[in-house]
């Protein structure tokens, strides 16, 4: 089998199998009572009522439905009460759940106090309808909760207690791969003993290469503060990362300042083109890099300018000459391929860089958007962000500049909503006769609509490109992330993608109480272009079809399984029927740029100071 493996240094892979899928739903279609750790279900049959939750019918498992409190501005808050709950594990879920014990993914519900120290409002303090909702927003940010309420009642004495109810997601990371000459294994725990934290170790075995192992680790609220800690250490059969950073993003604008510090080192070999009778060639690079910084508010919530500084340093050091990945282990490429080295150079700068940002965003609450019923606060506003550096003579082996920016935009609400962001990157050399060089951008348009309590439409383009790249760069046509499903084979490359998709889903609803079920219809299109990858191609427009099973657990849950079934109708070579398995959640981001544009983006630039809706 040929091995596709050269992404040879992956970004994490969707942490989802097929066994993880059929657990979740097995779940929704198993009927059993509920156990001692499950609230109580007294709601008449679903048949018999709304597809979406209804605040008539609220129970813990769908606190997001809870809109029964009254507006509490200028009232003082006497107490703030938690509940939390876990997913339903009953039936085949049970069983899941145990062999998940078993591996060491054990599951407890979220610690109340992680959960309190999301709520902006304590007792003694004056409530706003601002702090109350910010709180709602930001539980519902946290990838280990899949639904959260606030909900502000009367306390009989003039004042309002708050109630915060929450329901975690399902907590257990599974990924596996198996092809004929490779395996890799990935078992974690999104919420590690109920305290927010992620856990994850890996394994990896190749023929003819070392074995690959590692762990990742995400502490999210370190000495009880909103700090986020984040180690990695991972070695591949080919690569390397190491990962540590510390840092408190821009999450709402009641917070004043955001920072983050962080360094990596990263070895991988990055593709320069299609395979070759089942080699590929790949060229080295070690890549260090590290930042330190942060950014202060100034303004009032809702109309805030961001501004601050960070300091950076990146060293890239390239392979001397192309290799080959082979199934029997590295080879020799020959003269004329491994000259291609000759067009990369080391890199190493030291930069003083401001920050500059824009943020007027309010959100509004709408649901069965990215998810099935779950609700989800859409962003409305604009937010933008330009982050401009110098490099520091003497510590610096270039004189250049550096000028990034990320610009999103969205309006809407619960019936339709469209969106955009933008992002964009360059170096510009001062050395006699520079130029611009290391240009990347790449962005997003969406727009969602509802006709129909249980219909969704979503159409959306989506494009990246290169140009005068320092590094090798490739988009792979049918990339898992970015590209055009049914076309995981044609072995297509260049340095610039647009894919433009369309979507029709149907919610079918709850399923005995456990979760929601739906299915969809898409159809895509797309192409990539040669630009300057050095083996890239101009492809044919290559479009699809498919069908796809969609799921989420528990219900109103914000993390979305899904199978895709994928028919390819025009295109290149190497087209075929594609099934695949995925869950992700989208709900909290309006998008994530696919691994293979994250991985040419400057090493040293910071993703964290600045949260986008």
């Amino acid at each position: 089998m040929r091995g596709r493996e050269p992404r040879l240094t992956p970004a994490s892979p969707p942490l989802i199998s097929s066994s993880s899928f059929a657990a979740a739903l097995a779940l929704l279609l198993q009927a059993s009572p509920p156990t001692p750790d499950t609230p109580p279900d007294t709601r008449p049959d679903t048949a018999s009522v709304s597809v979406l939750p209804t605040a008539a019918d609220t129970t813990p498992l769908d606190v997001a439905a809870d809109t029964t409190g009254i507006l509490c501005d200028g009232l003082v808050v006497s107490a703030v009460e938690v509940e939390t709950w876990r997913p339903q594990f009953t039936g085949p879920m049970a069983i899941w759940r145990r062999v998940a014990r078993e591996l060491g993914l054990h599951n407890t519900e979220t610690a109340e106090g992680v959960v309190r120290r999301y709520v902006t409002l304590q007792p003694g303090a004056t409530c706003t309808e601002f702090r109350r909702a910010e709180s709602e927003r930001l539980l519902r940010a946290q990838p280990f909760i899949a639904t959260a309420s606030v909900r502000a009642e009367r306390d009989g004495a003039g004042g309002v207690r708050l109630l915060v109810r929450t329901v975690d997601e399902v907590p257990a990371l599974v990924a596996a791969r198996y092809r004929k000459r490779d395996w890799a294994l990935a078992l974690g725990n999104e919420n590690t003993f109920g305290s927010g934290t992620r856990v994850l170790l890996r394994m990896e075995q190749r023929d003819h290469y070392r074995d690959g192992y590692g762990a990742e680790f995400e502490h999210r609220q370190l000495f009880g503060r909103p700090w986020v800690l984040g180690l990695q250490a991972v070695q591949h059969p080919l690569g390397e990362r190491w990962h540590a950073e510390l840092g408190h993003a821009f999450l709402t604008d009641l917070q004043r300042i955001a920072w983050h510090a962080g360094a990596s080192r990263r070895v991988e070999y990055a593709r320069l083109g299609p395979d070759r009778d089942g080699a590929t060639l790949v060229l080295q690079r070690r890549q260090n890099a590290w930042d330190v910084g942060g950014v202060f508010r100034l303004g009032p919530a809702g109309r805030t300018f961001l501004s601050g500084g960070v300091l950076t340093g990146e060293r890239v050091m390239p392979g001397d000459q192309a290799v080959l990945v082979t199934d029997t282990g590295l080879m020799a490429a020959s003269p004329e391929d491994a000259a291609v080295a000759d067009r990369f150079a080391p890199i190493r700068n030291v930069r003083a860089n401001l920050i500059g940002g824009f943020r007027a965003i309010q959100y509004r609450q709408a649901r069965g958007f990215d998810a099935l019923t779950a609700e989800q606060d859409l962003a409305n506003g604009l937010q933008a962000s330009v982050f401009v550096g110098r490099s520091i003579p003497g510590i610096s082996d270039e004189s250049d500049g550096f000028l990034a920016t990320e610009v999103f935009i969205g309006a809407g609400g619960a019936r339709s909503y469209a969106a955009m962001q933008v992002d964009g990157e360059a170096r510009r050399s001062f050395e006699e006769g520079g130029d611009w060089d290391g240009i990347l951008g790449s962005a997003r348009a969406a727009w969602y609509f509802k006709p129909a309590e249980r219909f969704t439409s979503i159409a959306s383009a989506e494009w990246a490109g290169a140009w005068r790249e320092r590094f090798p760069f490739l988009l792979e046509l049918g990339d898992r992330q970015g590209g055009v499903r049914g076309f995981a084979g044609a072995d297509v490359f260049g340095s610039r993608r647009a894919v433009a998709r369309l979507e029709e889903r149907y919610i079918i609803g709850p399923v005995k109480r456990r979760g929601d079920l739906g299915v969809a219809v898409f159809t895509e299109a797309g192409r990539v272009w040669a630009g300057d990858a050095p083996f890239g191609e101009t492809s044919p427009v290559a479009s699809s079809v498919g069908l796809s099973l969609l799921a989420t657990v528990p219900m109103g849950g914000q993390r979305l399984y899904r199978v895709d079934l994928a028919l390819p109708v025009s295109g290149p070579g190497g087209r075929g029927v594609e099934v695949r398995f995925g869950a992700t959640d989208r709900t909290r981001h309006f998008w994530d740029t696919p691994d293979d544009v994250m991985r040419a983006r400057a090493a040293a630039t910071p993703r964290r100071i600045l949260d986008w809706p």
